[in-house]
């Protein structure tokens, strides 16, 4: 009797024991999260504003999110400091192919990001000064979900190109097969064109339609594949177009 009690444990034990290392797998193998595009800061184009200047996003950002930003200026100014409404420094990144690579026709191009957040009205709020006036200020962000709240980002590059109505970056390889693809561009010249979203790969256009000049858009890549952030606009433009890699 009291060993079929004993062997009654044991079955029950092992049958526990097997549902928990079933569980485990299941954790552990299950593919992470797919980087998704939370909100995109509708891109803007200010004729002067001096500075600071104050870019608010529509909707109140979420906590561990990563926002990502393309500022092109005049250059007769520098960026003295870049932070939300809580005075968190966004963090800027070099271009792959060097700090300056981006600058074109007295105009600076900058990326900045600000990982990890803490969500809320205090993310919302975007404040950039300036070292003294800029005679023009090009913006552009989006929020991104599921990415690294430690090191979200892959790879950034951005080129510029005279005279197109194909704009491109240059062509960057993502690390990781589940990456997010921001590509944002800007007529440095500010003449207003439609601009296209590029097809290799179909990516989804999030800024405005109609005459402007500036756009962004992204796309959810699943493979390591080379890839540039590319456009068709209605008509040429001096520009510069960057792609930004999100993992």
């Amino acid at each position: 009797m009291q060993l079929k009690a004993i062997l009654c444990c044991l079955i029950f034990f092992l049958g526990s024991l097997q549902e928990v290392v079933t569980a485990r797998r299941r954790v552990v193998g299950a593919p992470p999260p797919t980087p998704a595009l939370v909100q995109a800061f509708t891109p803007v184009f200010r004729n002067g504003g001096g500075s600071p200047q104050t870019f608010v996003f529509g909707s109140n950002p979420t906590a561990t999110d990563t926002i990502a930003v393309m500022i092109v200026w005049s250059n007769t100014a520098t960026i003295s400091s870049f932070v939300n409404a809580s005075s968190t420094a966004y963090v800027n990144q070099a271009w792959a192919s060097g700090s300056t690579t981006c600058n074109f026709s007295g105009m600076f191009a900058q990326f900045y990001y600000l990982k990890n957040l803490a969500g809320g009205a205090n993310d919302k709020t975007l404040t950039v000064t300036f070292s003294s006036s800029p005679a023009f200020v090009w913006f552009m962000a989006e929020e991104v979900s599921n990415v690294s709240t430690t090191a979200p980002i892959d790879k950034v590059d951005c080129g510029t190109q005279a005279v197109t109505t194909a704009p491109s970056s240059p062509t960057l390889t993502p690390t990781n097969n589940n990456s997010f693809l921001l590509s944002m561009v800007a007529d440095v010249n500010a003449n207003g064109r439609t601009y296209t979203a590029g097809t290799t790969p179909a990516y989804t256009r999030d800024g405005s339609s109609g005459s402007v000049s500036q756009n962004e858009e992204h796309f959810v890549q699943t493979t390591a594949a080379a890839i540039t952030g590319n456009w068709t606009t209605s008509a040429a433009v001096n520009s510069v177009t960057s792609l930004v890699v999100l993992h």
